[in-house]
């Protein structure tokens, strides 16, 4: 995310700058693949604060844009 917010000259993302840890940007998502669809970081313990244990939520900063996405359906949710 940081990369994304560098090249948009974006001045901020979510409330915690796409680091996984305000959740601003919770996702449901089916069909993600491969690296993409791999939680690290501070992912499974900002989602897990929120009630969230399904592996197809996501927080949509932490997700590695590749060909993993192809053919993905991704929708937001409420939080």
């Amino acid at each position: 995310m940081f990369l994304l917010k560098d090249e948009l000259q974006l001045e901020s993302f979510g409330e915690c700058g796409g680091v996984g840890r305000c959740a601003t940007c919770v996702i449901k998502t089916k069909g993600i693949t491969g690296n993409s669809a791999i939680k690290d970081r501070n992912e499974p313990n900002t989602l897990a604060q929120l009630g969230f244990d399904e592996d197809n939520i996501r927080l949509s900063c932490q997700i590695y844009i590749t060909a993993d996405l192809n053919a993905a359906e991704i929708s937001l949710m409420e939080v």
